[in-house]
């Protein structure tokens, strides 16, 4: 076929759901990519001890040896070390995604599988994979590793670009469409609500490209900021009006609560609108997977360790169904995925000498970002 490469690369697929070996194979084989399955984890390590693959994708829900079990036993085995592996899950818990990643996972992908979403998280990893064996075959040579930095940051700007030009489109069409059909609609109660949220959606799309700008940006696990002196209770407030009108719509109960005399004797420097797009992200997560009737808070006052803390708590309910696909539906309680939007908001934390934690709480979630903070005056 046109446009396949030469060498095609190897994947391996290991699922207990033939609908998803099927569905995800046939997108990869597609796509020129030379693909295995294996409907358990036995047989995917029987595969892995007498094949050599670039990448794997897992399922972490398998009968008998399970994906992260099976993901420790293939790390042991010789030349997967630097493989990638992703694992395919509905589940969107924070103990499992800590469990995939402590098993040896480098990624995972939400089940029901997105085309687009499939593809570019392959390709990028495959790119982690061979920069991986490359480092390893070269790692005595000080030089050469400069040259691969150089290469991967150089490669690392190029997706950003695409992706951003990608991006742009749709938001633009979103918007575009949402004005024509407020012209064209009634305008009732219900109507109003549909294109308040495809401008909402059109919205998303701009701080996912403002959150993949700065993403390329991060150099050394850390972003540059300009730290200022900030007023936190204003902070809050605004961050939480910006969401107001969205969670009126949703029939959500958005408070704030800072309590205001804790902060009499400390000052916190910070990017302040670097740090309310990490508040927006959090409250737009929350309000996503909050039903309505329910509830999101934003706090902030001191911590036990006298470390602000800032914390958005909902109590949106975790519920797991079968989809018609094979695969698991998750809605709900957080962390729901480890994209973009979380790691920058993870990133900005650090690059704050912060935190950020992700929990259960009852039936719903909080995340808490942490930061250090001064004693006396501005």
């Amino acid at each position: 076929m046109d446009g396949q490469p030469q060498h095609a690369s190897r994947i391996l697929i290991v699922d207990d759901s033939v609908t998803i070996l099927h569905l995800i194979g046939g997108i990869l084989r597609g796509e020129g990519y030379d693909v295995t399955t294996a409907n358990d984890g036995g047989a995917g390590l029987d595969l892995l001890q007498k094949e050599a693959f670039d990448l794997v994708l897992l399922d972490a829900m398998m009968p008998d040896l399970d994906g992260f079990e099976t993901c420790r036993l293939a790390r042991d085995l010789p030349g997967c070390q630097d493989m990638p592996i992703v694992f395919l899950t509905g589940m969107t818990d924070a103990d499992t995604q800590q469990q995939a990643l402590e098993s040896g996972g480098d990624d995972f992908l939400s089940k029901p599988i997105s085309r687009a979403a499939l593809l570019l998280r392959v390709r990028s990893l495959l790119r982690l994979g061979r920069l991986r064996a490359e480092d390893r075959r070269h790692q005595a040579s000080r030089a050469r590793m400069q040259a691969i930095e150089r290469t991967a940051e150089r490669r690392r700007t190029e997706l950003v670009e695409f992706l951003l030009h990608d991006l742009e489109l749709p938001a633009s069409r979103i918007r575009n469409a949402a004005g024509r059909l407020g012209r064209l609609l009634s305008r009732t109660p219900e109507e109003d609500k549909l294109v308040s949220e495809l401008d909402q959606a059109a919205d998303e799309l701009d701080r996912m490209t403002a959150n993949l700008l700065d993403a390329s940006r991060i150099g050394g696990g850390r972003l540059a900021v300009n730290a200022e002196a900030v007023d936190v209770a204003a902070l809050l407030q605004a961050a939480a009006s910006g969401r107001a009108r969205r969670a009126r719509q949703l029939g959500i109960t958005l408070t704030v609560d800072v309590a205001e005399d804790s902060f009499a004797e400390i000052v916190f420097r910070a990017d302040e609108a670097m740090l309310r797009r990490v508040l927006e992200n959090l409250l737009d997560n929350a309000l996503r997977y909050t039903e309505g009737g329910g509830s999101v808070r934003l706090e902030g006052g001191l911590g036990p360790s006298g470390d602000l803390e800032i914390r958005v708590r909902d109590n949106g309910v975790l519920r797991v169904t079968d989809d018609e696909e094979g695969g698991v539906t998750s809605t709900g309680s957080a962390p729901r995925g480890s994209g973009l939007g979380l790691l920058f908001c993870r990133v900005v934390a650090e690059s704050h000498d912060g935190r950020l934690r992700v929990g259960n709480e009852g039936d719903g979630t909080c995340v808490t970002l942490g930061f250090p903070v001064d004693e006396g005056d501005p």
